[in-house]
């Protein structure tokens, strides 16, 4: 409890991790962290690790979810725009 600066710490170096193939751990920590930012506002840290895990995990449809509500002031058709374009070009 209140010991979330270190929690965050570990849920990035479990990213970092080499993956078991399927990338679990990977993308539990990632969605975790992406989360509890987006819940803070943080939501350019949690845009970054969202696109990343994107990168390396394109099948995990929880991103695009997440993803969504990482841009506020947008509209809904605005943000899907945003999430398309970004996931259909090279990183």
């Amino acid at each position: 409890m209140g010991r979330h600066p270190e929690a965050e710490a570990t849920l990035r170096e479990i990213f970092a991790l080499p993956t078991d193939g399927y990338g679990f751990a990977q993308i539990s920590s990632s969605l975790y962290l992406a989360e509890t930012w987006a819940a803070r506002g943080e939501f350019a840290e949690a845009r970054a690790l969202l696109w990343q895990l994107h990168q390396h995990y394109p099948e995990t449809v929880e991103t695009s979810g997440l993803l969504e509500r990482c841009y506020p002031g947008l509209s809904p058709a605005d943000r899907a725009l945003v999430i398309h374009a970004n996931s259909v070009r090279p990183h």
